[in-house]
């Protein structure tokens, strides 16, 4: 089904209808499709009220937590590690004492996992090793952190973090993962999403502004920065295509917009079956588009922003809030749900492949 979703589909469809057949879609289909697609679901591991995932160069999957089982070591959130296939980690879940209802997260080049906690006080990142080792100090780094909303690390391991004050942190490798603060407008301006391109631009999404800001390595804003029009209108998550350099913008009300990087100019907005939230899109190698909504949909959109399919993807029947995407190096698309019952789910062989972990360069084959 993955290689040839096209094939066999009539006589599928009667199997699917059949009572007695192994497989009882949960959701009976009204009409035969024109292809298919295979999910598969995972739960457990310690997945618990999920906020994020990444894929490793290894292709293992890794969840933030922001909370678990009360009374633990636990309880205040962790890591879970899915390897290919599904199966869990040795070990995973991954605590740490830093950790303080983390939401988001990223993966370095070096494969070190990296979760942002908003409190306590100002907020921290915790560093985990690819083996789940805890490596950063007991109260994580602070650095110029004030409460952290979205981060992401560029090629040379330096992590870059949007900041809930309306300010932007890079904390430099080479000195220690001390930070160094940048604006983003100010109080008010809430970030929802930071993501760098292949140049180590980074590029902050502004709920409240309905615009996109790009700052340059060094931290000022480039040219012509902020960035509106092509719909952008609350945007929650934004994700780069590394074979035509555009920024592509989920909106909250069932919308995307296509940013060119070069020129600034917005376009769209393209409908999708959902109302985006954060960490809600992502980009393939092949320069298709991938957004889950709150409704449990997940569209596949063309380069060009047209519908790759008549109506969306349907998942396992896990996807009651789809809360994040990622794709892996074989192509398989990955969907987090954090509401209960908690879980992921692999649409096998669904996307072109890209390069994992995605630091510091654009999505790409």
């Amino acid at each position: 089904i993955a290689r040839n979703p096209g094939s066999n589909v009539v006589a599928l469809y009667a199997l699917a209808g059949d009572p007695n057949a192994p497989f009882q879609s949960p959701a009976p289909l009204s009409a035969q499709p024109n292809d298919w697609t295979l999910a598969i679901g995972f739960s457990g591991n310690g997945l618990s009220v999920p906020a994020a995932l990444a894929i490793d160069a290894a292709g293992a999957v890794w969840v933030v937590n922001s909370s678990g089982p009360a009374s633990t070591a636990l309880s205040q959130g962790s890591l879970s590690k899915f390897l290919p296939g599904g199966a869990s980690a040795p070990l995973s879940p991954y605590g740490a004492s830093s950790l303080s209802s983390p939401d988001t997260l990223t993966i370095d080049p070096s494969g070190n996992v990296w979760a942002g906690s908003t409190t306590p006080g100002r907020g921290n990142l915790s560093e985990f090793g690819t083996a789940g080792t805890v490596l950063s100090p007991t109260a994580g780094y602070t650095g110029t952190l004030n409460a952290p909303k979205a981060l992401a690390s560029d090629s040379s391991g330096n992590i870059w973090v949007a900041n809930n004050s309306g300010t932007a942190s890079k904390l430099s490798k080479a000195s220690g993962y001390t930070g160094t603060l940048f604006t983003l407008g100010g109080s008010g301006h809430n970030p929802t999403a930071l993501a760098i391109d292949d140049a180590g631009n980074v590029w902050v999404s502004l709920f409240f502004q309905a615009t996109v800001v790009e700052l340059n390595s060094a931290g000022q804003a480039v040219a012509g920065s902020p960035f509106s029009g092509g719909g952008i209108s609350n945007p929650e998550s934004l994700a780069i295509a590394g074979t035509t350099g555009s920024i592509w913008i989920a909106n909250q009300g069932s919308s995307v917009t296509e940013l060119n990087s070069t020129s600034g100019v917005a376009g769209g907005p393209f409908t999708v079956g959902g109302s985006p939230e954060r960490n809600s899109i992502a980009v393939d190698g092949g320069s298709r588009v991938w957004v889950v909504g709150t409704n449990g949909s997940v569209s596949e959109l063309n380069a060009d922003g047209t519908a790759a399919s008549p109506v969306p993807l349907a998942g396992d029947g896990r996807l009651g809030h789809p809360g994040g995407i990622a794709i892996d190096g074989s192509g398989n698309v990955w969907v987090l749900n954090n509401s209960d019952p908690f879980g992921i789910s692999e649409l096998v062989g669904a996307a072109a492949p890209v390069k994992t972990p995605n630091s510091g360069v654009a999505n790409r084959p």
